[in-house]
């Protein structure tokens, strides 16, 4: 993941919050055996929206979610300062 885009998913979390964006879900120690995970969730075909991996600013580690495209994150992170 480049820099300016792991920037916008620490922020994305930031503004969702600890509760939607940690707590309960599974951490993944490294962004690779999460990316992996997202990558084979994604091949069964009963998902109802993509996941992607995102790093965590609450545990330092690593989640699954709804892929969010650019303009998403740019617009939960409206207003925030995180570059």
């Amino acid at each position: 993941m480049d820099s300016i885009l792991y920037k916008l998913h620490l922020a994305a979390a930031k503004a969702c919050g600890e509760d939607r964006s940690c707590r309960d879900k599974v951490r993944y120690g490294s962004e690779e055996t999460a990316r992996e995970s997202a990558d084979a969730m994604n091949l069964k075909g009963d998902r109802k929206y993509l996941l992607e991996h995102y790093p965590c600013p609450f545990c330092d580690g690593w989640h699954l979610g709804r892929h969010m495209s650019i303009d998403e994150l740019l617009q939960v992170t409206k207003g925030m300062r995180f570059l």
